[in-house]
């Protein structure tokens, strides 16, 4: 029985994930319907067992949110968190020992970095699910898919990838994205595209760019709704922008992660995909229907691509030699 591997899960160098397996296999007995459930999910992926809450555990395998926090007590935690908390440090730590078996000593140090990094990187992302605010995250995508507003999309430095992320993910679900250059020339004249009723997507990470704070500023004064991706409400710009989506990072080397930013513009972009519904399935096809695939990169500009005809379509497959 679970009682004969003590009454708290062992956490200790000694005990990886076998370890948590076999007090999984302990408890079996005492399982209920939803607990075989639960357990034959943590058996086939303890990764994404340790990313998930209870509540998108429960989800998933539908269940209640209680009943996969009674699993967890069940196996002798105090909650789901600590179950997870457990569990993550076990997978970690068995993929930090896979290599060690290959016997490569010269592997060591990218070994213990890899791992350093898959632990702040779990981190960062857990952090970052459990802290979103959904509402939020829901109302930012519901203003992002406005057919009515030119969505900018801006970021420097670090926040420029995210920006570009963006950029390309939300053009494939709508048009009327771009990608606004910061670093280029011609502040003002960029500026003064910004209308009222169109949206501002900025990413904004240490150290702050002051152009950031201009930027949300003037799209303020004029009337567009403003979203901030940072790190952290000490942002400078945090006062200035309408919402705030935080996306916390914690770094194993000189870089903090990225990953949570790029978490979050996906989510996002699978929200929008979700308000719009069959009209990204036109969208795509619109782009694909394309003469050039240059005109790829401009689809959402002056003169962009024109619905495709049904006698378009059948010409494009003829030449492609499709039926």
């Amino acid at each position: 029985m679970i009682d004969e591997l003590g009454s708290q899960p062992q956490t200790g160098p000694t005990f990886g994930l076998s370890d948590f397996l076999r007090r999984l296999n302990a408890a079996e007995t005492s399982f209920s319907a939803n607990d075989v459930a639960i357990a034959a999910f943590v058996r086939r992926n303890p990764l994404a067992t340790a990313l998930s809450t209870a509540e998108q555990l429960g989800r998933r395998l539908d269940v209640s949110k209680a009943a996969v926090v009674r699993f967890a007590v069940r196996l002798g935690y105090r909650g789901f968190t600590e179950l997870r908390e457990d569990l993550r440090r076990r997978v970690v730590r068995e993929q930090a020992e896979l290599p060690a078996t290959m016997g490569d000593e010269g592997l060591d140090a990218v070994r213990i970095f890899l791992s350093t990094k898959l632990t702040s990187d779990l981190a960062s992302l857990s952090s970052f699910v459990e802290s979103v605010d959904q509402r939020e995250l829901q109302r930012c995508a519901e203003l992002l898919v406005q057919q009515t507003a030119t969505v900018f999309v801006a970021g420097q430095r670090r926040g420029f990838a995210a920006a570009t992320l963006a950029q390309r993910l939300f053009s494939w679900i709508r048009p009327g994205v771009r990608l606004w250059r910061m670093e280029e020339p011609g502040l003002a004249l960029a500026l003064d595209e910004i209308r009222a009723g169109d949206v501002v997507l900025a990413f904004a990470f240490r150290r702050f760019p002051q152009v950031t704070g201009v930027l949300l500023e003037y799209a303020r004064e004029v009337g567009a709704s403003t979203i901030l991706v940072t790190e952290t409400l000490t942002c400078p710009y945090a006062d200035i922008a309408d919402s705030i989506l935080l996306c916390p990072s914690a770094g194993s080397s000189g870089f903090d992660s990225s990953l949570p930013a790029v978490c979050c513009v996906e989510a996002l972009a699978g929200l929008m995909i979700r308000l719009v519904g069959a009209e990204v399935d036109d969208r795509i096809r619109q782009l694909l229907d394309s003469r050039h695939a240059s005109r790829l990169e401009d689809a959402d500009g002056p003169g962009g691509l024109e619905p495709p005809t049904r006698a378009r379509r059948l010409a494009r497959r003829g030449q492609l030699g499709t039926p």
